[in-house]
C-alpha cells in the first residue's frame, strides 16, 4: 500500500475466545496491506484498560477506522 492507502485502525478484543482469533487475523491482514494497527484488548492491565476507557487510554490518538470485535455497544467505542 502506498502511504495514500495507509489508514491507522484501532480494533478492540476480549482476551479469549473467537473474539481475539477473529481480531488477529483481522489485524494480520491489515498489516499485511500496509496499514497501521493498535489493538486494545479488554482485561490485559500491560495493553491500557477497558473499551469504555478508551478515551483516557488513547487520549489524543486518531483513528481512520475501529472495529469494536466484541460487538457490543456502539455509543462506547
Amino acid at each position: 500500500a502506498s502511504s495514500v492507502d495507509r489508514n491507522k485502525v484501532l480494533t478492540i478484543n476480549t482476551h479469549s475466545g473467537g473474539h481475539a482469533v477473529i481480531g488477529f487475523y483481522f489485524a494480520k491482514n491489515l498489516l499485511g496491506s500496509g496499514h497501521e494497527v493498535t489493538i486494545m484488548t479488554v482485561e490485559i492491565v500491560s495493553v491500557g484498560g477497558d473499551p469504555v476507557e478508551i478515551d483516557k487510554v488513547l487520549k489524543g490518538v486518531a483513528f481512520d477506522a475501529v472495529l469494536d470485535n466484541n460487538g457490543k455497544d456502539l455509543d462506547k467505542v
